[in-house]
């Protein structure tokens, strides 16, 4: 496993400032002349609604999400796990990098006199 290859599990940004019109649609009671119900008619209104939440994924994929309710739903709203991307494995957020890196600068071989060439 190389430091590389370990990301975050996804990324969270806000989508701060922005909106959006979205429509919804709203039963209205209809009445007739003398203030008696006929019954209900649906109707469509446009709201401005709050950008939200992009989820962004280490293999380039990403997601928006509404409400803060789904973000908590869908476990967005939590710190990350790291993931190794070759495997998809959980590494351990304790993970000590330097044992990955003295393990890198080990010479191959140890210089001893049974590897050098006499000559």
């Amino acid at each position: 496993m190389s430091v590389q290859t370990i990301k975050r599990r996804f990324q969270v940004k806000k989508l701060e400032g922005q909106t959006f019109k979205k429509k919804f649609a709203v039963y209205v009671k209809k009445q007739d002349d003398e203030g008696n119900d006929i019954g209900k008619s649906l109707e469509y209104v446009e709201k401005d609604i709050p950008m939200g939440w992009m989820v962004f994924f280490p293999n380039g994929s990403s997601i928006h999400v509404e409400t803060e309710a789904e973000m908590k739903r869908m476990g967005y709203d939590q710190e990350p796990d790291l993931v190794d991307i070759e495997t998809g494995d959980t590494v351990p957020l304790d993970l000590d990098l330097e044992v990955d890196v003295s393990r890198r600068t080990k010479p191959a071989r140890a210089a001893s006199g049974s590897t050098q060439r006499k000559g």
